[in-house]
């Protein structure tokens, strides 16, 4: 059934304009997200989103029947959206279960304290492009369900399991962790083997001392010019490019 919202007061905006600043946390077990891209990707994915916010004009691929949809004034979805050109969808999904399962034979990343919405997002997204079995999200992180890291991410929410741990947890997790470190090995030497975890600290403090311990070794990239350190993402990228394809077999 398709109903049509007039009013910003409407219940169903004030809750989606909460998804969308933040003042709603999709702990709550609903996220948001944006994008006339980004809707057909969930339904490839075998998402069924709650409901579907559009503009009147807007084309919309085959909805489950279980979704509501509303249709609205483009002037609604600019007072909820928060990009600069809003492509006139907005929906939600349901927030997944964290991931507890941990594969024998997988290859994970590790993230402690990314503060950055924006690089959770981008780190997932080359998670998933990498082939990695799934993320763990330890202490300060960003919600992955946030709606930044979701844009960041591009869908990789709606694939890549996800689990909230503790740096505890990772280090009674039985399995060998590289740890990301400015003083560690050139990352090209390795030749790890499954199962592991590549942890990815803070851009300013690093990892927490907790898992450095737990570490087996710690892992580097060689960076000849003159820069101290890269962008926490960029860095992930490539040490997941090194040490993941070594150990996953890519069909072309």
């Amino acid at each position: 059934m398709t109903e049509r919202i007039t009013s910003r007061q409407n219940p169903l905006i004030k809750r989606l304009a909460g998804l969308a600043s933040g003042a709603v946390s999709p702990r709550g077990g609903e996220y948001i997200c944006e994008g006339a891209k980004l809707l057909p990707d969930a339904l490839r994915s075998g998402i069924e989103p709650i409901c579907v916010l559009t503009a009147e004009d807007t084309v919309l691929p085959q909805l489950p029947a279980s979704t509501r949809l509303a249709l609205t004034s483009g002037d609604i979805i600019k007072s909820i959206s928060h990009l600069r050109t809003p492509q006139g969808v907005i929906f939600t999904c349901r927030t997944p279960e964290p991931d507890v399962a941990l594969d024998p034979g997988g290859v994970y990343l590790l993230l402690d304290n990314i503060q950055d919405p924006g690089n959770v997002g981008a780190m997932l997204r080359t998670a998933e492009a990498f082939g990695a079995s799934g993320a763990w999200l330890a202490e300060g992180c960003a919600d992955p369900f946030g709606p930044k890291a979701v844009r960041a991410g591009m869908g990789a929410v709606f694939r890549l399991p996800v689990r909230f741990a503790s740096a505890a947890d990772a280090a009674k997790a039985g399995i060998p962790i590289y740890a990301a470190a400015a003083d560690g090995a050139d990352v090209r030497a390795l030749s790890p083997s499954r199962p592991f975890m590549l942890a990815i600290g803070n851009e300013g403090a690093g990892l927490s001392p907790e898992l450095l311990r737990a570490s087996c070794e710690k892992v580097s990239i060689p960076m000849p010019g003159g820069a101290e350190s890269l962008n926490a993402a960029v860095a992930a990228g490539i040490l997941m490019w090194e040490l993941f394809e070594k150990v996953i077999e890519v069909h072309k």
